[in-house]
């Protein structure tokens, strides 16, 4: 019998931390009941038919076709099979980063990534309903992922089973339903393309190009699109009839505070960022300026992120300055704060130059980061900027939790200490829980 244990346990072994992963975010999600959009869309869907609701869609509210049609079907469905279904989307995603970046397929390095994936901030799903919001943002970045896997391949000048490019570019067409993830992946292809061209002086494989015009087709598609300008319209009557009125200064200097508020209001991901940073740059940097300004950046993004709330309940000035992050521009004449839009810019600036030096021969981690932050400031070209809220800030979330990744790898390889890795696995899963006590 023992005999028997010990050999399914290894069977099961190097899949354990996605399969407690799997079990855990299933029992969250079973507590979880229509809400908001979810109610408003099931209706709609019912009295109106799939197919009818697609057109009117098109004509009248948004481009996302393909994701419309997918989360209409969930709502012919009892819920405990979405329930399911987005669970098992969380570890898929966690597995896309295992077999990106764990080529050694460590054990260790596989719980790290589910509980760093876990660091998500799910309750933001909540926004718009968990359905429809995980299905516009949660789901096409795991999409993406998947459709990564054949790109290390390609630069690990690996075989590529030509059978699968049907399934990559079927889910980049989901992918890309989402507006800010077909500018990611514009963004993420040009560079990739740019790379092999220019820094490997090798030929470029004909997917990349591939992923590139693809997304140029779809932001055509996206923005020829009736239905995306007469919600635009729609939405700057009612949410926001000074946008139009504003300046190219004022939307710039709105985006970068609404990207600030996105990124503290939900900063777990930011903080282990800046944590896991502050502690590479101490083990492997000599330069004292480097460390120095790693240590201050940790501290002003701690008290921004995880001590906030302390802060702001006891010291005024500290809650005069952080709060601004989140007033909205309401009138053309309006003080720009210089305080919080120097804190925003040291930061964004600080953690740029430490990853650079830290990462000065691996180009992604820079590119993750400045695509992410990307992803979030291009809704400055929306009127539902503030509308849409902190859910438009889950790619920008999700890519700062991969580089996060990255980085602890690059400590994990090191070994260096075994007190530090030991340090930050502790934190993590403390932070690990703190995301997710909001929810009960």
């Amino acid at each position: 019998m023992k005999n028997k244990i010990k050999k399914i346990y290894k069977i099961i072994k190097p899949y354990l931390p996605f399969i407690i992963l799997f079990i855990f975010y299933l029992a969250i999600h079973f507590k979880l009941v229509y809400i908001s959009d979810d109610r408003i869309n099931g209706n709609k869907t019912f009295d109106e038919g799939q197919i009818s609701y697609l057109i009117k869609s098109y004509k009248t509210s948004s481009s996302r076709l393909f994701i419309y049609l997918i989360n209409n079907c969930f709502y012919l469905m009892p819920m405990k099979i979405w329930k399911i279904v987005d669970a098992l989307m969380i570890v898929i995603g966690a597995k896309c980063i295992s077999k990106l970046f764990n080529d050694k397929k460590d054990y260790l390095l596989d719980w790290v990534i589910c509980i760093i994936v876990s660091l998500f901030p799910f309750i933001q799903m909540s926004s718009a309903g968990f359905i429809a919001t995980t299905l516009t943002y949660y789901w096409p970045i795991v999409f993406l992922l998947i459709a990564m896997l054949p790109v290390k391949k390609i630069f690990k000048n690996e075989e590529i089973k030509t059978y699968f490019y049907p399934l990559y570019f079927l889910l980049l067409i989901y992918a890309t339903d989402c507006e800010q993830l077909c500018v990611f992946l514009f963004g993420l292809s040009l560079c990739f393309i740019l790379y092999k061209k220019y820094n490997k002086k090798e030929k470029v494989h004909w997917y990349l190009i591939g992923m590139l015009l693809f997304s140029i087709l779809k932001l055509i598609f996206i923005k020829t699109c009736p239905g995306n300008s007469v919600r635009a319209a729609a939405s700057t009557n009612a949410r926001f009839p000074l946008y139009d009125t504003l300046s190219f200064f004022d939307k710039f200097y709105m985006g970068i505070k609404y990207t600030t508020y996105v990124l503290i209001s939900s900063g777990i991901p930011l903080f282990v960022l800046t944590l896991l940073l502050c502690v590479q740059t101490n083990i492997k940097d000599k330069n004292k300026f480097n460390i120095v300004l790693s240590n201050v950046l940790l501290v002003i993004v701690s008290f921004m992120t995880v001590f906030s709330n302390i802060l702001i309940n006891n010291y005024t000035y500290f809650s005069r300055y952080v709060n601004d992050y989140g007033i909205r521009i309401t009138s053309n004449i309006y003080n720009i704060n210089i305080p919080s839009l120097l804190l925003s810019v040291f930061m964004f600036t600080g953690i740029i130059y430490l990853i650079l030096i830290n990462f000065r021969k691996n180009y992604l981690p820079i590119v993750l980061f400045l695509g992410g932050l990307a992803t979030q400031f291009i809704m400055i070209f929306s009127p539902t900027i503030y509308a849409s809220g902190q859910r438009t800030g889950s790619i920008m979330f999700y890519s700062l939790l991969v580089i996060s990744f990255i980085i602890f790898k690059d400590i994990y390889n090191k070994k260096r200490n075994l007190t530090i890795l030991i340090s930050i696995f502790v934190i993590l899963s403390l932070m690990y829980y703190l995301n997710f006590i909001y929810l009960y």
